[in-house]
Protein backbone atom coordinates (compact mmCIF):
# COMPACT_ATOMS: atom_id res chain seq x y z
CA UNK A 1 0.00 0.00 0.00
CA UNK A 2 3.20 2.42 0.14
CA UNK A 3 3.90 1.94 -3.52
CA UNK A 4 2.49 3.72 -6.24
CA UNK A 5 2.25 1.44 -9.82
CA UNK A 6 5.15 2.53 -12.43
CA UNK A 7 7.76 3.47 -9.85
CA UNK A 8 11.26 1.53 -11.23
CA UNK A 9 14.84 1.56 -9.41
CA UNK A 10 15.55 4.97 -11.35
CA UNK A 11 12.24 7.05 -9.74
CA UNK A 12 13.98 8.12 -7.21
CA UNK A 13 16.25 9.75 -9.77
CA UNK A 14 13.19 11.48 -12.00
CA UNK A 15 12.02 14.15 -11.94
CA UNK A 16 7.86 14.22 -12.09
CA UNK A 17 5.98 16.57 -13.98
CA UNK A 18 2.26 16.54 -14.60
CA UNK A 19 0.71 17.65 -18.21
CA UNK A 20 -2.11 19.35 -18.47
CA UNK A 21 -4.53 20.36 -21.36
CA UNK A 22 -5.70 24.35 -21.49
CA UNK A 23 -8.76 25.30 -22.52
CA UNK A 24 -9.76 23.61 -25.90
CA UNK A 25 -7.43 21.46 -27.68
CA UNK A 26 -8.39 18.27 -29.17
CA UNK A 27 -7.07 15.08 -27.73
CA UNK A 28 -5.08 14.09 -30.96
CA UNK A 29 -2.97 17.57 -31.09
CA UNK A 30 -2.59 17.56 -27.38
CA UNK A 31 -0.75 14.23 -27.49
CA UNK A 32 1.32 15.94 -30.66
CA UNK A 33 2.23 18.51 -28.46
CA UNK A 34 3.34 16.41 -25.51
CA UNK A 35 5.40 14.17 -27.86
CA UNK A 36 7.15 17.14 -28.39
CA UNK A 37 8.07 17.71 -24.40
CA UNK A 38 8.80 14.03 -24.14
CA UNK A 39 11.69 14.19 -26.29
CA UNK A 40 13.40 16.34 -23.62
CA UNK A 41 13.20 13.23 -20.64
CA UNK A 42 16.59 13.55 -20.00
CA UNK A 43 18.45 17.21 -20.38
CA UNK A 44 22.50 17.21 -20.39
CA UNK A 45 23.67 19.62 -17.65
CA UNK A 46 26.05 21.17 -19.69
CA UNK A 47 22.81 22.89 -21.83
CA UNK A 48 21.54 23.44 -19.02
CA UNK A 49 24.44 24.96 -17.01
CA UNK A 50 23.86 28.69 -19.36
CA UNK A 51 21.09 29.32 -18.43
CA UNK A 52 21.09 28.57 -14.48
CA UNK A 53 23.00 30.73 -12.06
CA UNK A 54 24.52 28.83 -9.09
CA UNK A 55 23.86 30.07 -5.26
CA UNK A 56 26.98 31.34 -3.63
CA UNK A 57 26.89 27.63 -1.46
CA UNK A 58 25.39 26.12 -3.91
CA UNK A 59 25.15 22.02 -2.99
CA UNK A 60 25.20 21.49 -6.71
CA UNK A 61 29.20 22.21 -7.19
CA UNK A 62 30.05 19.34 -7.58
CA UNK A 63 27.71 18.29 -10.18
CA UNK A 64 28.61 16.24 -12.94
CA UNK A 65 28.30 19.33 -15.40
CA UNK A 66 30.11 17.91 -18.11
CA UNK A 67 28.40 14.19 -18.31
CA UNK A 68 25.38 14.22 -15.78
CA UNK A 69 22.12 14.65 -17.06
CA UNK A 70 18.51 15.94 -15.71
CA UNK A 71 16.11 12.66 -16.18
CA UNK A 72 11.89 14.12 -15.96
CA UNK A 73 9.12 11.79 -16.06
CA UNK A 74 6.13 13.70 -17.46
CA UNK A 75 2.56 12.03 -16.31
CA UNK A 76 -1.01 12.63 -17.37
CA UNK A 77 -2.93 14.64 -15.03
CA UNK A 78 -5.00 11.95 -13.62
CA UNK A 79 -1.79 10.00 -12.76
CA UNK A 80 -0.11 12.73 -11.39
CA UNK A 81 -2.15 13.99 -8.27
CA UNK A 82 -2.87 10.23 -7.23
CA UNK A 83 -2.58 10.26 -3.64
CA UNK A 84 1.27 9.37 -2.97
CA UNK A 85 1.34 7.74 0.56
CA UNK A 86 4.80 8.14 1.28
CA UNK A 87 5.19 11.70 -0.78
CA UNK A 88 5.71 13.29 2.94
CA UNK A 89 8.96 11.32 3.41
CA UNK A 90 10.18 11.39 0.32
CA UNK A 91 10.06 14.42 -2.00
CA UNK A 92 10.99 12.97 -5.51
CA UNK A 93 7.71 10.77 -5.31
CA UNK A 94 5.73 14.33 -5.32
CA UNK A 95 4.79 16.60 -8.56
CA UNK A 96 7.57 18.89 -8.94
CA UNK A 97 5.97 20.72 -12.00
CA UNK A 98 3.24 21.10 -14.37
CA UNK A 99 3.12 22.25 -17.69
CA UNK A 100 0.22 23.90 -19.29
CA UNK A 101 -0.30 23.53 -23.36
CA UNK A 102 -2.37 25.56 -25.15
CA UNK A 103 -3.33 25.09 -28.80
CA UNK A 104 -3.89 28.52 -29.68
CA UNK A 105 -5.49 26.99 -33.32
CA UNK A 106 -8.50 25.87 -31.60
CA UNK A 107 -8.26 28.41 -28.56
CA UNK A 108 -9.03 32.01 -29.00
CA UNK A 109 -9.77 32.83 -25.55
CA UNK A 110 -7.34 35.80 -23.50
CA UNK A 111 -3.90 33.83 -23.16
CA UNK A 112 -3.44 35.60 -19.50
CA UNK A 113 -7.06 33.99 -18.63
CA UNK A 114 -6.12 31.13 -20.10
CA UNK A 115 -2.75 30.85 -18.07
CA UNK A 116 -4.36 32.15 -14.73
CA UNK A 117 -7.28 29.40 -15.16
CA UNK A 118 -4.37 26.47 -15.02
CA UNK A 119 -2.56 28.30 -12.29
CA UNK A 120 -5.95 28.68 -10.50
CA UNK A 121 -6.26 24.81 -11.22
CA UNK A 122 -3.07 23.59 -10.29
CA UNK A 123 -2.77 25.41 -7.04
CA UNK A 124 -6.40 23.57 -6.04
CA UNK A 125 -4.92 20.30 -7.13
CA UNK A 126 -1.52 20.54 -5.17
CA UNK A 127 -0.91 21.45 -1.64
CA UNK A 128 2.55 22.66 -2.46
CA UNK A 129 4.25 24.93 -4.38
CA UNK A 130 5.75 24.04 -7.95
CA UNK A 131 6.89 24.89 -10.86
CA UNK A 132 4.44 25.95 -13.18
CA UNK A 133 4.94 26.53 -17.14
CA UNK A 134 2.34 26.97 -19.88
CA UNK A 135 3.40 26.70 -23.88
CA UNK A 136 1.18 28.21 -26.13
CA UNK A 137 1.74 26.92 -29.84
CA UNK A 138 0.78 28.57 -33.02
CA UNK A 139 -1.04 31.97 -31.61
CA UNK A 140 -2.73 33.95 -33.90
CA UNK A 141 -2.03 38.17 -34.39
CA UNK A 142 -4.42 39.20 -31.94
CA UNK A 143 -2.51 37.10 -29.35
CA UNK A 144 1.05 37.28 -30.07
CA UNK A 145 0.22 41.20 -29.69
CA UNK A 146 -0.81 40.58 -25.90
CA UNK A 147 1.54 41.66 -23.31
CA UNK A 148 2.16 38.67 -21.10
CA UNK A 149 5.59 40.15 -19.63
CA UNK A 150 3.53 40.10 -16.38
CA UNK A 151 2.93 36.44 -16.93
CA UNK A 152 6.92 35.22 -17.30
CA UNK A 153 6.19 31.45 -17.19
CA UNK A 154 3.76 31.78 -19.82
CA UNK A 155 5.27 30.80 -22.98
CA UNK A 156 4.26 32.04 -26.91
CA UNK A 157 5.92 29.76 -29.77
CA UNK A 158 6.24 31.08 -32.97
CA UNK A 159 4.12 30.10 -35.50
CA UNK A 160 5.93 27.22 -37.57
CA UNK A 161 6.79 23.22 -37.15
CA UNK A 162 9.59 21.04 -38.13
CA UNK A 163 13.18 21.95 -37.28
CA UNK A 164 11.82 25.50 -36.13
CA UNK A 165 9.34 24.16 -33.68
CA UNK A 166 11.55 21.79 -32.19
CA UNK A 167 14.68 24.19 -32.11
CA UNK A 168 12.16 26.25 -30.16
CA UNK A 169 11.25 24.22 -27.51
CA UNK A 170 15.20 22.67 -26.86
CA UNK A 171 15.46 25.67 -25.58
CA UNK A 172 12.17 26.21 -23.59
CA UNK A 173 12.86 22.65 -21.87
CA UNK A 174 16.87 23.75 -21.83
CA UNK A 175 15.56 26.82 -19.32
CA UNK A 176 12.69 24.92 -17.63
CA UNK A 177 15.60 22.00 -16.65
CA UNK A 178 17.60 25.13 -15.18
CA UNK A 179 14.41 26.98 -13.28
CA UNK A 180 13.89 23.18 -11.69
CA UNK A 181 17.44 23.23 -10.45
CA UNK A 182 17.25 26.55 -9.36
CA UNK A 183 14.38 25.31 -7.39
CA UNK A 184 15.81 22.10 -5.81
CA UNK A 185 18.95 24.28 -4.54
CA UNK A 186 16.63 26.79 -2.72
CA UNK A 187 14.70 24.17 -0.87
CA UNK A 188 18.05 22.89 -0.05
CA UNK A 189 19.56 25.42 1.11
CA UNK A 190 16.36 26.58 3.08
CA UNK A 191 15.07 23.37 4.52
CA UNK A 192 14.33 23.56 8.17
CA UNK A 193 12.19 20.90 10.17
CA UNK A 194 9.91 23.88 10.54
CA UNK A 195 9.05 23.40 6.67
CA UNK A 196 7.95 19.23 7.80
CA UNK A 197 4.30 18.42 7.99
CA UNK A 198 3.59 16.05 10.52
CA UNK A 199 0.14 15.09 9.57
CA UNK A 200 0.65 12.90 6.42
CA UNK A 201 -1.84 10.55 4.24
CA UNK A 202 -0.25 7.64 6.24
CA UNK A 203 -1.26 8.80 9.57
CA UNK A 204 -4.92 9.20 8.21
CA UNK A 205 -7.77 7.20 8.60
CA UNK A 206 -7.79 5.99 5.02
CA UNK A 207 -4.55 4.55 4.95
CA UNK A 208 -4.45 3.13 8.63
CA UNK A 209 -8.08 2.01 8.40
CA UNK A 210 -7.61 -1.15 6.75
CA UNK A 211 -4.29 -2.10 7.99
CA UNK A 212 -6.13 -2.03 12.24
CA UNK A 213 -8.94 -3.96 10.89
CA UNK A 214 -7.05 -6.60 10.42
CA UNK A 215 -4.92 -6.52 12.87
CA UNK A 216 -8.39 -6.58 14.92
CA UNK A 217 -9.28 -9.33 13.23
CA UNK A 218 -6.02 -11.49 13.78
CA UNK A 219 -6.41 -10.81 17.42
CA UNK A 220 -9.84 -11.70 17.41
CA UNK A 221 -8.99 -15.32 15.83
CA UNK A 222 -6.11 -15.70 17.96
CA UNK A 223 -8.15 -15.30 21.27
CA UNK A 224 -10.76 -18.05 20.25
Amino acid sequence: RTLEPGLTFFSAAEIDVVLVPVGNISPALFDHYVTLVMQHRQVELTNVRSFYRAAQKSPFNHFPWKTGTMNFRFLPEDVAFRARPLGCLHASRNVQAAIGIISCSEEEGDLIQLYDEFEKKIKSISDTNIIMRTLAFDPNDAQTLQDVKARPDLVLFPPGQGSHLLSHMEVVMHDFAACMLDDLEQRMLTVSPQNISLSSYIDSRDFLGPALSSVAFASEDESQ
